[in-house]
């Protein structure tokens, strides 16, 4: 089951207040939490991409701590990597349509002396 625990979307930022539902039902059922971090992110073309960093499982109670480090370190590698490069640790899994500059790109690389 996934549960998004800040129980809204939100701007990419530090982790907000999390609910307690998440907490409840891992307790409940006696098993552990795996937090997920998800950023969707306009970077270099004009189409948004989709990171998901998908952390180690923890125990109920401790997945603020978990998911806040998450989200930070995925903040910080996307703020580091060029916006038109496959950020280190991930793979294109899926590609959407791509841009106007995005399929001219090959045309313009192959006159280029």
């Amino acid at each position: 089951m996934a549960l998004f625990p800040e129980g809204e979307m939100r701007y990419p930022g530090p982790l907000g207040p999390l609910r307690e539902g998440a907490n409840w039902l891992a307790g409940k059922a006696g098993v552990p939490l795996l937090p997920v971090a998800l950023r969707v992110v306009l970077r270099g073309y004009e189409h948004p991409e989709a990171f998901v960093w998908i952390g180690k499982p923890v125990p109920p109670g401790e997945e603020a701590g978990a998911l806040g480090g998450l989200l930070q370190a995925l903040d910080a590698l996307l703020a580091k990597t060029h916006p038109r490069e496959v950020p280190e640790g991930f793979r294109e899994v899926l590609r959407g349509r791509r841009s106007l500059e995005e399929r001219v790109l090959p045309l313009v690389r192959l006159l280029r002396p």
